[in-house]
């Protein structure tokens, strides 16, 4: 059994690692203003991109999350014939509704799939499987990586899925926040409160940067800390204690 991985474009993986183990990526589209942005995790691309936006902030930044006929289409195109055992892996589903797309795209094939097997000379029936990572960015991307290095080692489907169900729940990600600018307006039109608009006012003025927690569906911030580069540091210090700690 062939077994592979999809995830959105949140992931926060190298794009080596991507092509290396064959992970299949849902682009998201990302619009500043009147240009659209397709994020599929090329880094040339995403650096160009934003390097354009650095400083313009008149516009409002949003994700527009791909429809459950364009997963679908990716699943049937792309998924069907490359794997016997699909693996998807989302955003939180409180942050986007790419969770609750994939669960209806992945029904929604079920009745479609064979003649696409047939056309890429695969046998056998197709599985899919959709599952919430509750966490944003590097903490989607431990999920990920853990998830292919068990696929690596001819770990049983049932095994793999029960592992990551009980690493789910554990899995943390941080991130060092330099601007609250876009973080501030993208929460309020979500209704998060992590970052009020006096502590990003405030926060601005004297350089102080939060250090943001995803955990278990929901995003909080656990530090304030003045200047970036030593937020990184606290972070990245932290990170290391966990580790050693064998968290």
């Amino acid at each position: 059994m062939r077994i592979g991985l999809v995830v959105d474009s949140g992931c926060d993986l190298p794009k080596d690692f991507i092509d290396a183990n064959n992970i299949l990526v849902m682009p998201v589209p990302i619009r500043i203003g009147k240009e659209i942005f397709v994020d599929d995790r090329d880094p040339q691309r995403a650096r160009e991109f934003y390097a354009r936006h650095e400083v313009d902030k008149n516009h409002d930044a949003e994700t527009a999350p791909p429809t459950v006929d364009q997963i679908r289409t990716l699943f049937l195109e792309q998924a069907v014939g490359e794997f016997d055992y699909a693996l998807v892996q989302t955003v939180p589903k409180s942050r986007s509704p790419i969770f609750e797309n994939a669960t209806e795209a992945a029904h929604a094939i079920l009745g479609d799939y064979k003649k696409y097997r047939e056309a890429a000379g695969r046998e056998g029936p197709f599985r899919i499987r959709v599952s919430d990572s509750q966490t944003l960015f590097a903490g989607q991307g431990v999920l990920a990586a853990e998830t292919m290095r068990l696929i690596n080692t001819e770990m049983k489907v049932g095994d793999i899925r029960q592992r990551i169900s009980d690493l789910t729940p554990k899995t943390v990600g941080y991130a060092v926040v330099p601007d609250l600018y876009y973080v501030h307006k993208r929460a309020r039109k979500k209704g998060d409160k992590s970052v009020g608009f006096i502590g990003a006012l405030m926060g601005s003025a004297l350089d102080i940067k939060p250090i943001l927690c995803a955990r278990q569906d929901q995003t909080f911030p656990v530090a304030k800390v003045r200047g970036f580069e030593t937020a990184v540091e606290k972070m990245f210090t932290h990170a290391c204690a966990c580790v050693e700690q064998g968290l």
